[in-house]
């Protein structure tokens, strides 16, 4: 048995297809440890499983991990940590391709073998902790998730020290989890501490999580109405992204729309829409005009385009007002529509679970019926002014929308 498992990646994975306004790091892969006297197949197959993954060829590196999974039971070492190392990137792919439930076991199996083989302590106990909490937050089981990663943050300082990057990390997703909650002190403090243990680290390997950090404080801030700072923590983000990736980038997109979110809601919306501009040619031409994220920036782009009511001509089809709540999965947009229906403020939960960029804004956002996605303007054409739908499909997400008038000439 080797000492410990070796992180192999830890890729930004960006919650919610329209990519919401704060970020959570990504899973951790496992790199199994195995004797390097045994045969050169694991460690080709070990390898050739990394690339499949970071290419996001996803069938091929499931069936690359099984099969060495199937090769370490021939070997002998059907509970050894290396086994635990295949489950839980198993569990990785089923998150990516957003099979919960199946990465649920994944993850829970791995955990239970690592406690088994290594103790409850030990450093890569964490790593499968701090999975099943990122899982359990895209569930919407926020207790849990809370609970997770303080084990994980808890083995991580123990283990690795107070001030490692690895500690970081939790702390940031714990950020990231009270702002989904809007709980803003708790995500201030945590957002504060990593990266306060970005910058004491910062070099090429941190300075792209520093700047999910600084983008997940402007959130804090752009709540709080601190807008001064949160402008200042949005430009701080861009300018290490695009020194680290680029100015041209793809990953820089993310902030982008968020600054260009912020113009919009400080009412500078010409500078709003040249920032969309330049994120959607970055998306097209990185992921095609058909990819989900370059749809819904083109959408907001629109939006944002669009003439407003009072110097539209006489006939002209009117901006409606609406609101939307859009998440990860069909059990918790259920749980939210079951709160709205309870009497809960559409508002709230919005500003608190929503992964749509208008989020900040409680979901609100208007549009011209005809500029709507079809399954988005079916559902709004359905309701009465005041009337919330019922829970469906948008984009790989779920979603619920509200009317709330149907020209702004009725507000």
């Amino acid at each position: 048995m080797c000492s410990g498992i070796r992180r192999l990646l830890s890729s930004l994975i960006h919650a919610g297809a329209a990519r919401q306004l704060s970020l959570a790091l990504g899973v951790v892969l496992m790199a199994p440890c195995w004797g390097w006297t045994q045969s050169g197949e694991l460690a080709t197959l070990a390898g050739k499983f990394g690339q499949l993954y970071r290419e996001g060829r996803y069938a091929e590196a499931e069936k690359t991990s099984e099969e060495i999974i199937s090769l370490l039971g021939k070997s002998g070492a059907a509970k050894d940590l290396d086994v635990a190392a295949s489950l839980n990137n198993l569990g990785s792919l089923a998150y990516a391709q957003l099979k919960y439930d199946t990465a649920e076991t994944f993850y829970e199996r791995a955990l239970q073998l690592c406690e088994a083989v290594a103790g409850p302590g030990h450093v890569d106990v964490a790593d499968v902790l701090y999975n099943l909490a990122g899982l359990s937050v895209m569930q919407g089981r926020y207790e849990r998730a809370e609970s997770l990663y303080q084990r994980s943050l808890k083995i991580r300082q123990a283990s690795l020290g107070s001030e490692d990057p690895a500690a970081a990390d939790v702390l940031n997703n714990l950020g990231f989890l009270y702002l989904r909650q809007n709980k803003l002190q708790l995500a201030d403090q945590a957002l504060r501490h990593a990266l306060l243990i970005w910058q004491k680290h910062f070099g090429s390997e941190t300075a792209p999580l520093a700047a999910v950090t600084l983008n997940n404080l402007a959130v804090v801030r752009f709540r709080q109405n601190g807008f001064e700072e949160a402008e200042s923590l949005y430009k701080q983000a861009l300018a290490i992204e695009e020194k680290f990736w680029g100015k041209d980038h793809p990953e820089t997109t993310t902030t982008l729309r968020n600054l260009g979110e912020f113009c919009r809601a400080q009412g500078r919306r010409d500078e709003a829409v040249r920032i969309y501009q330049r994120a959607l040619a970055m998306l097209e031409k990185a992921l095609g005009p058909g990819d989900a994220l370059t749809r819904e920036t083109a959408r907001r782009l629109g939006e944002l385009s669009a003439k407003t009511e009072d110097s539209a001509p006489a006939g002209a089809d009117r901006l409606g007002v609406y609101q939307i709540i859009m998440v990860r999965t069909k059990s918790e947009a259920d749980r939210l529509l079951e709160r709205i229906k309870k009497g809960e403020n559409f508002d709230e939960l919005a500003l608190a679970h929503s992964l749509d960029p208008t989020a900040p804004e409680r979901g609100y956002f208007k549009a011209k019926t005809g500029d709507l996605r079809e399954e988005l303007r079916s559902r709004l054409e359905r309701l009465d002014e005041g009337e919330v739908s019922e829970v469906f499909d948008l984009n790989n997400n779920w979603a619920i929308v509200k009317k709330i008038k149907n020209s702004p000439q009725q507000e």
